[in-house]
């Protein structure tokens, strides 16, 4: 049995929700930086598959740098969901040895990756025309937690590349960041985009459906240090 309709058959994911999937081969000494996956194109849960070396993976949140560490050995599988998914970076140490992780998520454009049908009001789009539009949304940094961090703060600062807890700390404008603010932030750009024809679908039925999920989350993202 292919191991997501396993993952399905136990009730760890809602049956048919994945419909697409990524995959980053690591050789010694690869990472990947502190990131939160595009909050408009991918929805909730993100299955991870891997293979090869053990891997550490550190969640550090958005807010207040909390910061969590937790081993990816050979084999394993793990869901991102929740604050996890929304209100946390997450970033893999360098590894020691080569390995292979796939990941596996709902989107809601039919783009690369794709291995089952698209059941949103954008799921009958070509891929042509989807991934014009996912070009277009990352062009302008829709879905994306908005954060620039120089390499010469953290030089200044003393701060390592994978101290991710510090700088989020020093970050002031992160205190003050939400998953509402960061909605309207890519309404407003959306509109802007549409405005100018460079953007010709209609997304208020995202940006109404993300809105209600955000409202439940919103309480992930209070800062327990004031």
């Amino acid at each position: 049995m292919p191991v997501v309709e396993r993952l399905e058959q136990d009730g760890l994911i809602p049956k048919n929700w994945v419909n697409n999937q990524t995959a980053n081969l690591y050789e010694p000494g690869d990472f990947i930086r502190a990131h939160v996956d595009n909050l408009f194109v991918y929805d909730d849960i993100f299955v991870i598959f891997c293979i090869g070396g053990n891997a550490m993976m550190r969640l550090v949140h958005v807010q207040n740098g909390e910061e969590l560490d937790a081993m990816l050995p050979d084999r394993a599988v793990y869901i991102l969901s929740g604050p996890a998914r929304y209100v946390y970076f997450h970033m893999v140490l360098p590894v020691e040895a080569q390995r292979l992780s796939i990941v596996c998520r709902r989107s809601i454009l039919n783009s690369d990756g794709g291995f089952r049908p698209v059941t949103t009001p954008l799921g009958d789009l070509m891929p042509y025309r989807a991934t014009q539009i996912l070009n277009t949304l990352y062009a302008k940094q829709i879905g994306g937690v908005r954060v620039s961090v120089n390499d010469d703060f953290l030089e200044d600062e003393h701060i390592g590349a994978f101290d991710t807890a510090q700088w989020v700390r020093r970050l002031h404008p992160l205190r003050d960041w939400s998953l509402l603010r960061q909605l309207d932030e890519d309404e407003a750009r959306i509109r802007e985009l549409q405005e100018k024809h460079f953007l010709d679908i209609d997304l208020d039925w995202r940006i109404q459906e993300l809105r209600k999920y955000y409202k439940g989350m919103e309480g992930c993202l209070t800062d327990p240090k004031g």
